[in-house]
Protein backbone atom coordinates (compact mmCIF):
# COMPACT_ATOMS: atom_id res chain seq x y z
CA UNK A 1 0.00 0.00 0.00
CA UNK A 2 2.71 2.58 0.60
CA UNK A 3 4.51 2.23 -2.22
CA UNK A 4 0.99 3.54 -4.25
CA UNK A 5 0.77 6.52 -1.63
CA UNK A 6 2.62 8.53 -3.81
CA UNK A 7 0.15 7.88 -6.66
CA UNK A 8 -2.87 8.18 -4.85
CA UNK A 9 -1.86 11.68 -3.13
CA UNK A 10 -1.02 12.88 -6.42
CA UNK A 11 -4.44 11.91 -8.22
CA UNK A 12 -6.30 13.08 -5.64
CA UNK A 13 -4.92 16.79 -5.49
CA UNK A 14 -4.67 16.69 -9.72
CA UNK A 15 -8.65 15.33 -9.35
CA UNK A 16 -9.16 18.27 -6.44
CA UNK A 17 -7.58 21.41 -8.67
CA UNK A 18 -9.31 19.84 -11.43
CA UNK A 19 -12.99 20.70 -9.66
CA UNK A 20 -11.70 23.76 -8.57
CA UNK A 21 -10.99 24.94 -12.03
CA UNK A 22 -14.02 23.80 -13.96
CA UNK A 23 -16.27 23.36 -10.64
CA UNK A 24 -15.39 27.57 -8.70
CA UNK A 25 -13.00 29.59 -11.02
CA UNK A 26 -15.00 28.55 -14.29
CA UNK A 27 -17.98 28.25 -13.06
CA UNK A 28 -20.93 29.47 -15.08
CA UNK A 29 -22.96 30.18 -12.18
CA UNK A 30 -20.00 31.85 -10.03
CA UNK A 31 -18.05 33.79 -12.04
CA UNK A 32 -21.02 36.39 -13.18
CA UNK A 33 -21.25 37.18 -9.39
CA UNK A 34 -17.58 38.09 -9.23
CA UNK A 35 -18.41 41.13 -11.80
CA UNK A 36 -20.68 42.77 -9.66
CA UNK A 37 -20.47 46.27 -7.87
CA UNK A 38 -20.18 44.13 -4.53
CA UNK A 39 -18.89 40.58 -4.81
CA UNK A 40 -18.90 37.85 -2.72
CA UNK A 41 -15.63 38.00 -0.42
CA UNK A 42 -14.68 34.05 -1.84
CA UNK A 43 -14.31 35.89 -5.36
CA UNK A 44 -10.58 36.89 -4.09
CA UNK A 45 -10.48 33.57 -2.87
CA UNK A 46 -11.05 32.65 -6.09
CA UNK A 47 -8.84 35.14 -7.94
CA UNK A 48 -5.58 34.28 -6.25
CA UNK A 49 -6.40 30.28 -6.97
CA UNK A 50 -6.56 31.13 -10.71
CA UNK A 51 -3.19 33.44 -10.38
CA UNK A 52 -1.63 30.77 -8.40
CA UNK A 53 -2.63 27.75 -10.50
CA UNK A 54 -1.81 29.01 -13.90
CA UNK A 55 1.57 30.98 -12.50
CA UNK A 56 5.23 30.00 -13.67
CA UNK A 57 6.30 29.48 -10.40
CA UNK A 58 4.21 26.64 -9.61
CA UNK A 59 5.00 24.92 -12.72
CA UNK A 60 8.75 25.18 -12.82
CA UNK A 61 8.34 24.16 -9.53
CA UNK A 62 6.81 20.90 -10.52
CA UNK A 63 8.93 20.29 -13.12
CA UNK A 64 12.32 20.87 -11.11
CA UNK A 65 11.10 18.57 -8.24
CA UNK A 66 10.25 15.72 -10.90
CA UNK A 67 13.93 16.46 -12.30
CA UNK A 68 15.42 16.28 -8.92
CA UNK A 69 13.38 13.28 -8.09
CA UNK A 70 15.26 11.14 -10.75
CA UNK A 71 18.50 11.67 -8.48
CA UNK A 72 17.10 12.17 -4.75
CA UNK A 73 13.63 9.74 -5.29
CA UNK A 74 11.78 11.41 -2.49
CA UNK A 75 10.69 14.27 -4.57
CA UNK A 76 8.89 12.12 -7.06
CA UNK A 77 5.50 12.16 -5.23
CA UNK A 78 5.95 16.08 -4.84
CA UNK A 79 6.66 16.55 -8.43
CA UNK A 80 3.69 14.66 -9.60
CA UNK A 81 1.69 16.13 -7.15
CA UNK A 82 2.32 19.69 -8.80
CA UNK A 83 2.37 18.51 -11.74
CA UNK A 84 -1.46 17.40 -11.84
CA UNK A 85 -2.00 20.42 -10.11
CA UNK A 86 -0.37 22.57 -12.60
CA UNK A 87 -2.31 19.89 -15.68
CA UNK A 88 -5.77 20.56 -14.27
CA UNK A 89 -5.12 24.19 -15.00
CA UNK A 90 -4.36 24.11 -18.05
CA UNK A 91 -0.27 24.15 -18.54
CA UNK A 92 0.01 20.73 -20.24
CA UNK A 93 3.58 21.65 -21.83
CA UNK A 94 4.89 21.25 -17.96
CA UNK A 95 2.33 19.41 -16.03
CA UNK A 96 2.85 16.18 -18.65
CA UNK A 97 6.15 15.99 -18.36
CA UNK A 98 6.37 16.46 -14.39
CA UNK A 99 4.49 13.59 -14.05
CA UNK A 100 6.33 11.20 -16.32
CA UNK A 101 9.71 12.30 -14.55
CA UNK A 102 7.59 11.54 -11.56
CA UNK A 103 6.49 8.63 -12.39
CA UNK A 104 10.23 7.42 -13.88
CA UNK A 105 11.65 7.94 -10.79
CA UNK A 106 9.24 6.03 -8.77
CA UNK A 107 9.27 3.50 -10.98
CA UNK A 108 13.04 3.39 -10.39
CA UNK A 109 13.13 3.79 -6.70
CA UNK A 110 10.45 0.68 -7.13
CA UNK A 111 13.48 -1.26 -9.36
CA UNK A 112 15.80 -0.63 -6.83
CA UNK A 113 14.01 -1.70 -4.00
CA UNK A 114 12.69 -4.94 -5.90
CA UNK A 115 16.59 -5.94 -6.97
CA UNK A 116 17.36 -5.73 -2.74
CA UNK A 117 15.00 -8.11 -1.82
CA UNK A 118 15.53 -10.41 -4.26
Amino acid sequence: MTRFLPLIIAAALAGAAAWTRHGFIESETLAPLCLEAAPPWWCVVRAVLEMVGRSPVLAGLALAASVLALRWRALAGLGMSLGGIVLAFGNLGIGGPAIVLGLLALARRHQQRQGEQG
